[in-house]
């Protein structure tokens, strides 16, 4: 099914740009939620210092995975008040948007408790007879739809690419109400969404940094020869995002249950980490990949630890894939890594 998000800017009542953005239902497989380790289940970690910038002045702590997705793991004393500015700028652009929906039918966590939430969605439908009209529907009854954005490879392997981001287009999430559901009921065979979707370079930051944060917990990140890079880039030069962000093509992996997936891994020819993060797993939203860093000489990485036991709240996962061998468990097919070299 084919999806449409038209953005409109409009200023003293007038619209003064608009675009459309049209996506397309993905191809999904299932996956093995038992495969993973459960991120619930791994304790905070301290820092004393800020993890950004090395910082120790007004420390507060960071979580991995922003509170509104569910997230649970943090760093205690491990964000100045500078940096903490910096990521909850970028992140509040996309919980806030669009997402801020799906939050709400997920019954994902709200400091405010989803107030500010609307209580009716309009949509545009286009009619059987080609005819277009107008509709409010309450959004318990209603379709979220959540343009997701496919970017490019990382050109971290090949700098002659370049360092920018490149978005080749939107795949759309279905949560809430099937859409097919409502376009029966409506006789209709089409429809609009007019929202604003996540802008794609805050997205990119985000995802860059939740993966340098799950890293930095885990240990990894001391293994790392210039981390700082990819830090720069999430933190002050967004600019640079696309040598280290990116996007596994489809298919796509569904994981029944889960909110948050990650891995981390090694492409072993050039001895490059990666970390995979996927965001509401469970309905098979693309999986983004960031690159870490080169491993320094004689340094590996290894798997979280396990741990029993049946913790509550939200899933957040971690990938017990093939972290110490480098090989992605669920990456793309024939054994390609989502990290290529570009070749002439």
């Amino acid at each position: 099914m084919k999806t449409t998000q038209t953005v409109r800017v409009v200023r003293d009542g007038k619209i003064t740009s608009e675009e459309t953005l049209e996506g397309s239902t993905p191809d999904v497989r299932d996956g093995d939620p038992t495969r993973l380790l459960d991120m619930r289940r791994m304790p905070s970690v301290r820092a004393g210092f800020c993890v950004y910038c090395g910082s120790t002045d007004r420390l507060s702590r960071e979580h991995v995975v922003p509170y509104a997705l569910g997230g649970t793991l943090t760093i205690t004393e491990g964000s100045c008040e500078s940096c903490r500015e910096k990521t909850h700028r970028f992140e509040t652009d996309v919980l806030t948007g669009p997402m801020r929906m799906v939050r709400f039918v997920q019954n994902l966590p709200s400091s405010s408790n989803h107030q500010s939430v609307a209580t009716e969605i309009d949509f545009r439908v286009t009619l059987s007879d080609g005819s277009e009209d107008e509709i409010r529907v309450p959004i318990a009854k209603a379709p979220i739809l959540l343009a997701f954005y496919e970017f490019g490879e990382p050109k971290y392997l090949d700098a002659s690419r370049g360092a920018q981001l490149e978005c080749g287009g939107t795949v759309t999430g279905s949560y809430g109400r099937d859409p097919r559901e409502l376009l029966s009921e409506l006789a209709a065979k089409g429809m609009t969404i007019t929202s604003l979707p996540a802008r794609p370079v805050a997205f990119a930051r985000m995802i860059a940094k939740i993966a340098y944060c799950f890293a930095w917990a885990n240990g990894h990140i001391d293994k790392l020869e210039a981390p700082i890079e990819l830090v720069s880039a999430f933190m002050d030069e967004p600019e640079t995002l696309g040598r280290f962000v990116g996007s596994i093509p489809p298919p796509y992996t569904r994981y029944e249950g889960v909110g948050v997936r990650f891995a981390i891994k090694v492409l072993e020819a050039h001895r490059v980490a990666f970390a995979e993060v996927q965001l509401f797993a469970s309905s098979g939203a693309p999986t983004y990949v960031v690159a870490l860093g080169k491993l320094k000489d004689g340094e590996m990485l290894i798997e979280p630890p396990r741990k029993r036991g049946s913790p509550s709240g939200p899933r957040v996962t971690v990938d017990d894939g093939s972290a110490q061998q480098g090989v992605p468990a669920d990456g793309p097919a024939s054994g390609a890594s989502p990290l290529r070299q570009s070749r002439g």
